[in-house]
């Protein structure tokens, strides 16, 4: 398979920010973070350097959430090449496993009613929360729909945010339905290497139903 697309086909773009060069006093500590993943310079790189990680993902310097001891390689943005090197200085969590995805709707957005089959779920609420489970220590992706290229193509721009999963492999990733079915994709990577792209199509049942104006 083409390392620059999926299985289906679609095109992957994990460094859709460019570097810049950060400007002259940007902070010791990005200086004494470099090529390490220790992000709070307590001289680990544990879940909570992850965490802080996500926070700052992604950003260029200058902006409100760039923190300079997550930009590893001092380019002046912090992207997935960040990325790889917090997850490959983490020390994993648990053994060595296949990389599986399990999402589903928090039980507060599933409608108390039976709805359409879909491949991930329907709700109510235009604002909702997905919930998941998989590799301890993995860093899940958002694609950006806002940032893909122009004239419709399906490439993924998996440029955040991003969010950590905790010791125990839960994470959650709040959303916003804008029409009838939402497709939410996302990149997982773990810290053994593994990469996987995950779909969770949502449908709005109120818009689908014609309740709410298109």
């Amino acid at each position: 398979m083409d390392r620059g697309r999926d299985e289906r086909g679609h095109r992957l773009d994990f460094d859709a920010l460019e570097p810049r060069h950060m400007p002259a006093g940007a902070g010791l500590w990005a200086a004494t973070a470099l090529g390490t993943g220790d992000v709070n310079g307590d001289g680990t790189v544990d879940p909570s350097d992850l965490r802080a990680f996500a926070v700052a993902f992604p950003s260029r310097a200058g902006s409100p959430n760039f923190n300079p001891a997550a930009d590893f390689n001092r380019d002046g943005v912090i992207n997935a090449k960040d990325a790889r090197v917090i997850l490959r200085s983490m020390a994993p969590l648990t053994t060595r496993r296949p990389l599986n995805v399990s999402l589903a709707l928090a039980p507060e957005d599933r409608p108390d009613f039976k709805t359409s089959q879909i491949s991930g779920g329907a709700t109510m609420h235009q604002d909702f929360t997905i919930i998941g489970h998989t590799t301890p220590g993995s860093l899940v992706i958002e694609d950006n729909h806002k940032s893909r290229l122009s004239g419709g193509s399906s490439a993924y721009k998996f440029t955040g945010p991003a969010h950590a999963v905790d010791a125990s492999g839960n994470f959650s990733i709040k959303a916003r339905n804008t029409e009838g079915v939402n497709n939410n994709n996302f990149l997982v990577l773990d810290p053994f290497g593994g990469r996987l792209i995950i779909d969770f199509p949502v449908l709005w049942i109120p818009y689908a139903s014609g309740r709410i104006g298109r």
